[in-house]
C-alpha cells in the first residue's frame, strides 16, 4: 500500500509542471487566436493593444525588418481578412512564449489580395496577466500563396 501511495504522489508531483507548461502554452496560442479574431473583425485598437510598443515584424514579402517604433502603423479602412490559425503549437520560457502555426485564408490590404497558407512564428511577452506580441515572422508555405496586385 505504501508503494502505491508513494507512486501516486510521485506521479502527481511529476505531472504538475508538465500540466502547468501545457496550460501556459495553450494561453499563448489563445493570445494568437484573439489577435487574428481582432484582425478579422477590423478592430485596429484591439490589434494595436496586443502589441508591445517596440514590436517588430518580418513580413511574408521577404523584405526588411519592420518596426512599429520606426514606421507607425497606417490602418487601411478597406482591409479585410479571412485568415485562420491552424495547428498552433507553443512553448513558454518564463514570461516569454513562442507560438508557431499555419495561417490559412486570404487578406486584402491597400488594394492587394493574397490567398494561401503562411508559416508564422510569434514571440509573446507576458505583462501581468496579458500576452503582448513582441515579434512576428511569416513566410509563404512553399508556393501556396497567390495574389493580385491592383
Amino acid at each position: 500500500m505504501r508503494y502505491l501511495l508513494a507512486t501516486f504522489g510521485i506521479a502527481l508531483v511529476c505531472s504538475g509542471p508538465a500540466y502547468a507548461q501545457s496550460q501556459d502554452a495553450a494561453s499563448v496560442c489563445a493570445a494568437s487566436e484573439r489577435h487574428y479574431a481582432a484582425i478579422r473583425a477590423g478592430d485596429d485598437d484591439a490589434v494595436m493593444d496586443q502589441h508591445l510598443p517596440d514590436v517588430t515584424l518580418f513580413g511574408e514579402d521577404g523584405g526588411l525588418l519592420w518596426s512599429l517604433s520606426s514606421n507607425p502603423w497606417q490602418p487601411d479602412p478597406s482591409s479585410s481578412s479571412t485568415t485562420f490559425i491552424r495547428h498552433c503549437s507553443a512553448q513558454v520560457y518564463g514570461n516569454v512564449g513562442i507560438a508557431t502555426f499555419y495561417l490559412v485564408g486570404s487578406w486584402t490590404y491597400l488594394g492587394n489580395t493574397r490567398s494561401g497558407t503562411w508559416r508564422v512564428t510569434e514571440v509573446w511577452v507576458k505583462q501581468g496577466n496579458e500576452w503582448k506580441e513582441a515579434h512576428h515572422h511569416e513566410s509563404p508555405l512553399l508556393d501556396s500563396v497567390v495574389g493580385t496586385e491592383r
